[in-house]
């Protein structure tokens, strides 16, 4: 893969010392913690870069459940060498299961920038895995991945969301959207694409791998009763979308056959199987 675009992603950059020291991407859980005199620098600081990389820069295909469901970084400047291992930190969004080894698999590519990504699994990286992330243990910067063991996985973490366009009364149509993505940091492809969209609720949501279950997205009720919706009023998302980790969204439209100046309040139902969430909206005026 080419020239993967890097903008609007989540990054931070410092200027580290030999005294060492620790960045953290701000809200999420991505850290890199570096000792002291581990720069093999002759200056007296380094620049040092971190980003999360979208998924689209380095998965293209998804092979497993677990697929899709792990933070990769770049660390700059590439290929920079340590004198200590530096302590890496990449959270998931799986849920693992009790009681058995925790496995993952390390992948690093050293390619410069613009050119083709090379990934390799490296089977001497120290690393610990645990019920929230990967902690991994660099002698050099490079991109970095991992991927956990698909038998050791029971679910894949999401959010559930609702949002809606401004209403701007009298208008007598609403138009909203119910969806989920990855709980994992820059997730959120339609919320970020749509600024027109405004987000009115979002909850945590389990999406469990046994059983195979779809997940349905179900309007349960409209107050006030002026405001009517014809289309189907549940929405079926395959199972197999929801295990590539595919951002998904339904679109719900509603009109009002009452002029007035009422504003819809909609909940809805997330569920898979017997499992259900509910979750409402009322569109901002």
């Amino acid at each position: 893969m080419k020239g993967c675009q890097l903008a609007n992603i989540l990054e931070i950059q410092e200027k580290v010392s030999q005294v060492g020291g620790k960045l953290q991407i701000p809200d999420t859980d991505v850290s890199l913690e570096i000792p002291a005199d581990t720069l093999d620098q002759a200056r007296d600081y380094c620049l040092i870069q971190m980003r999360i990389l979208p998924t689209h820069c380095y998965e293209k295909y998804c092979t497993s459940f677990s697929s899709n469901s792990t933070v990769a970084v770049e660390l700059l400047p590439n290929n920079l060498k340590l004198k200590h291992p530096v302590q890496l930190t990449l959270p998931h969004c799986l849920k693992l299961k009790k009681d058995v080894e925790y496995k993952a698999k390390i992948f690093m590519s050293h390619h410069e920038r613009n050119a083709d990504l090379h990934w390799e699994e490296t089977t001497d990286q120290p690393y610990i895995l645990d019920e929230t992330a990967c902690t991994i243990w660099l002698n050099k910067f490079c991109w970095v991945k991992y991927e956990i063991d698909d038998k050791i996985v029971e679910a894949k973490k999401i959010k559930i969301f609702t949002a809606a366009k401004q209403l701007c009364l009298p208008d007598n149509i609403a138009e909203i959207e119910v969806g989920y993505y990855l709980d994992l940091p820059g997730a959120g492809e339609f919320l970020q694409q749509n600024p027109d969209f405004v987000l009115a609720q979002r909850k945590s949501f389990l999406f469990l791998k046994e059983g195979k279950f779809p997940m349905k997205v179900s309007l349960q009720r409209v107050l006030p009763s002026t405001w009517h919706h014809s289309a189907p009023e549940e929405n079926e998302i395959p199972f197999q979308t929801v295990a590539s980790s595919i951002e998904y969204s339904c679109p719900f439209v509603l009109e009002q056959v009452t002029k007035g100046s009422d504003v819809p309040i909609c909940t809805f139902t997330a569920s898979q199987h017997q499992r259900h969430l509910e979750i409402n909206v009322r569109p901002k005026v």
